[in-house]
């Protein structure tokens, strides 16, 4: 039976996106096959989630919506 793990392909590594496979340290070597998605566009897609991030943390600053806090210190404390 195929099991299907959601993962990245980086160079010759895999990094796992959520669940990943159990696999014993008796099973050294496991044989798999790699399905390359369509959704091959991640790094586009991570752009534009930084892209859309530094926009709202640019709006915040314009805002000035923390300048009454006179002590940053000690209201990061509270």
């Amino acid at each position: 039976m195929l099991e299907t793990y959601k993962a990245i392909l980086r160079g010759n590594k895999i990094k796992w996106d959520g669940e990943a496979p159990e696999i014993s340290k008796a099973e050294q070597n496991v044989s798999v096959y790699i399905k390359i998605s369509e959704e091959n566009n991640l790094h586009q897609e991570e752009k534009a989630r930084g892209q859309k991030m530094l926009e709202a943390l640019e709006r915040l600053a314009s805002s000035d919506a923390l300048a009454d806090i006179e002590n940053a210190s000690e209201w990061q404390c509270e």
